[in-house]
């Protein structure tokens, strides 16, 4: 999307800045959702481990336990960081759609203006042949 005149620019940087923040906010999402998963193995592991492990003595269960408890509480972190990032990439695609969308009107508004020009353009052109 591109205007003619005032602010064409500033709001091709806006749109773009609005464009690279969400493929950031994206990336990080993406990235929080792999350790959140990972998280997810290792805890399967280490409850794996704490029950099948018949010949663990209790402090073996008791470190594994720890972890595990440190694991999750790891993971509802990473989960809630992630459900902010994706309430926040939602307003930015929010802001972006509607950013766009008023310059699209506005484009719309500058051609009928250019239309409107031109015709009387033409007009004026006609009646000065016209003396």
């Amino acid at each position: 999307i591109s205007t003619e005149g005032s602010g064409g620019n500033a709001e091709q940087v806006t749109i773009a800045t609005l464009r690279k923040t969400i493929a950031d906010r994206e990336e990080s999402i993406n990235s929080v959702q792999r350790t959140v998963e990972e998280l997810r193995a290792k805890t399967r592991r280490l409850e794996h481990a704490a029950t099948s492990g018949g010949s663990d003595s209790d402090g073996q269960m008791a470190i594994l336990t720890q972890r595990n408890d440190t694991l999750e509480s790891v993971n509802r972190g990473m989960q809630k960081e992630l459900d902010k990032n994706q309430v926040s990439l939602l307003d930015l695609r929010a802001q972006l759609r509607e950013r766009e969308a008023q310059l699209e009107q506005e484009l719309r508004s500058h051609s009928v203006k250019m239309s409107a020009m031109e015709t009387r353009l033409r007009s004026m052109q006609r009646l000065g042949k016209g003396q």
